[in-house]
């Protein structure tokens, strides 16, 4: 991970410390896609960004790219996804998410067993796959 993603600065006052980091290490491809993050965070309407928005808009550019790879035959991944990537945050696994959810939510005193997935969701944010928690509530709602 980069220099910036580890102090504490806004993720695009990061973004451009590490485009200008990336131009002193002459990596051509690295800084155009530093530059194109950074182009499609400034066109979100809000001047304030929250780190979900972040990781949507990343996640948004990094399935974008895999589709322009696999419809042109490329099996590698770019510099450009290579690059998105590294900014994504972790994903919450399942060991996790079920962790948390075990620790955190009584179902019983839950009307129906699926608003445990607005629960979860609302804490894990875009690191938890929305389809992952609904089928661990499903399962852990059931009592296995």
């Amino acid at each position: 991970m980069l220099e910036s993603v580890k102090e504490n600065m806004s993720f695009q006052d990061g973004l451009r410390r590490d485009i200008q980091i990336s131009l002193r290490n002459g990596t051509k491809d690295s800084t155009e896609a530093l530059k194109v993050i950074l182009g499609e965070l400034q066109r979100l309407p809000t001047k304030e960004v929250s780190s979900d928005d972040v990781t949507k808009l990343l996640k948004k550019l990094e399935k974008n790219e895999e589709e322009l790879l696999r419809c042109a035959g490329i099996t590698e991944p770019s510099t450009y996804l290579k690059t998105v990537r590294m900014y994504l945050p972790q994903m919450a696994d399942v060991s996790e998410l079920e962790w948390w959810i075990k620790a955190n939510i009584d179902f019983s005193t839950l009307k129906s067993p699926m608003q445990a997935v607005g629960i979860v969701m609302k804490e894990f944010g875009a690191r938890a796959d929305g389809k992952v928690v609904k089928q661990l509530v499903q399962r852990l709602s059931n009592g296995d």
